[in-house]
């Protein structure tokens, strides 16, 4: 015997990704107009700019996470492996720059 499940609600990715991408950019630029402490300056400065290249990311990731999820599967060309390269790399330099700080 199988159960139907109902949708309730839905999320809204980009809109997520976008509330992730403010929180970051608010965070450094905190960071940025602090003028007293400079471990609460680089503190903000890193959180905001780790936030951001994880969410970088997690853009292409998810995209294609939910891609495979509403149809089962999802065919990659070139281009979409291209394009996750090109995301994960800018994340990664991004996480990378903003751990030196």
């Amino acid at each position: 015997m199988m159960q139907e499940s109902q949708l309730m609600f839905t999320v809204s990715l980009p809109a997520i990704f976008a509330l992730l991408i403010l929180i970051a950019l608010v965070l450094h630029f905190m960071g940025v107009r602090e003028q007293t402490d400079m471990v609460k300056k680089s503190r903000l400065m890193r959180m905001g700019g780790s936030l951001l290249g994880f969410t970088i990311i997690l853009v292409g990731v998810l995209w294609y996470a939910t891609r495979i999820g509403f149809s089962g599967y999802a065919q990659m060309g070139l281009e979409d492996i291209v394009l996750l390269t090109v995301l994960s790399s800018i994340g990664g330099i991004i996480i990378g720059f903003s751990a030196r700080m």
